[in-house]
């Protein structure tokens, strides 16, 4: 995991920035080029989560359910217990582990909540959520408008050492995120950053972010970063 952290600026590929201006979120290249404009928050009982990259506008669809065999389905594409983890983390359902400390499988016409994103002005799903990243808890997997799979697992509990990653069932790394170290003294340690303990921290710190130099940065491509990187926020969220 340290070497991920420190090797980071190393890494082939396309090198991001994920910065904070106003209410909103740029997606930024070291150049400085805008790629795009992100408000992933909430109103009131209003959704405003909404991502703006190029000439496309996306906006999250509100109150979308998931059948329970589909999350069986993307259990079978990876080997870190997914199913178990989404059911654990859904509020909708008080389960309780069985003597063999595996979880009873529900129905297959029980529905578990997600989030759907769509391109404005058209229904259909571009982008589908399942789980949740909070409490240092990596559940979150995200289906791809071509059908593939993202997870995005973290490593390290410590937001200034932590390194999250987007991973398709066969392992390969689409996309890597850090929190952009403030600046390092002579013996290379951080300085003049905010304690992780504080919330503005995870709100106010740039992320940084490596896009696979065999990813194509388009506009569905930058959603799924701009999404990614609000994720590496959630984990360190409490609940509580």
């Amino acid at each position: 995991m340290t070497e991920a952290f420190d090797d980071f600026r190393e890494l082939p590929g396309t090198h991001l920035r994920w910065v904070r201006k106003g209410h909103d979120r740029r997606l930024l290249t070291n150049a400085g080029e805008l790629l795009a404009t992100s408000r992933l928050r909430f109103t009131g009982v209003i959704s405003s989560k909404r991502v703006v990259a190029g000439n496309k506008t996306y906006e999250e669809r509100f109150s979308t359910a998931v059948p329970v065999r589909e999350v069986i389905e993307v259990d079978r594409l990876f080997t870190d217990g997914f199913y178990e983890k989404v059911l654990r983390g859904n509020q909708r359902w008080k389960l309780r582990p069985k003597s063999d400390g595996l979880i009873e499988p529900l129905p297959d016409d029980v529905t578990l909540s997600c989030s759907d994103w769509s391109e404005v002005g058209d229904q259909s799903t571009l982008l589908r959520l399942i789980g949740t990243h909070v409490d240092q808890q990596a559940y979150t997997h995200m289906r791809l408008s071509d059908g593939s799979w993202l997870r995005f697992p973290v490593e390290g509990l410590n937001p200034m050492r932590a390194v999250m990653s987007a991973d398709t069932p066969s392992d390969d790394t689409l996309v890597r995120y850090r929190f952009e170290p403030r600046s390092t003294n002579a013996a290379g340690m951080l300085v003049n950053v905010r304690h992780p303990l504080f919330d503005g921290f995870r709100t106010r710190n740039t992320i940084q972010i490596v896009v696979s130099p065999e990813v194509p940065l388009n506009h569905e491509m930058c959603l799924v970063v701009t999404l990614g990187a609000h994720l590496l926020i959630e984990f360190f969220r409490s609940s509580g």
